[in-house]
């Protein structure tokens, strides 16, 4: 893509790789394997922030909705792995980074119109029930401080 000057198909793919990075570290994360899951977050978040640079320029809805779902849900995990090694600053700093990056997910639903896959299985189904989530492991962990 890069040779033959396609910046779309550069960051689809920057988008995909972005994503099996976090998927990675989420097999990472469910075996208790943390550094190799954190090393995977980062990996995600890289490449997700780099598509995402192309993405938002406001005729990708769809797909910048699903680079903020996957952006997400690393920093959302990430946390979790945090919280279990004790760094609740760290927690806090990847709960906020969440919670932005799904509420940057449902605003995509109200700029994309009539995208019914975008505003159902996207943003309705994921990315509201994980900003309340992430709503939730923040409330929980002011009540813990």
């Amino acid at each position: 893509a890069r040779v033959q000057d396609n910046a779309q198909i550069e960051h689809l793919a920057l988008l995909s790789l972005g994503t099996a990075y976090r998927l990675e570290g989420e097999s990472h994360y469910i075996r208790g394997e943390f550094e190799p899951a954190l090393a995977a977050f980062a990996r995600a978040e890289d490449y997700l922030t780099q598509a995402l640079a192309h993405f938002t320029d406001g005729a990708n809805y769809r797909l910048t909705a699903q680079g903020y779902q996957s952006l997400g849900l690393a920093h959302f995990q990430r946390a979790d792995v945090l919280r279990q090694q004790g760094d609740a600053a760290g927690r806090l700093l990847e709960l906020e980074a969440a919670r932005t990056a799904f509420a940057d997910c449902v605003a995509q639903a109200e700029a994309g119109g009539f995208d019914d896959l975008l505003r159902i299985r996207i943003v309705d189904q994921s990315c509201r029930p994980l900003h309340q989530a992430t709503d939730d492991a923040l409330a929980d962990l002011a009540k813990e401080s």
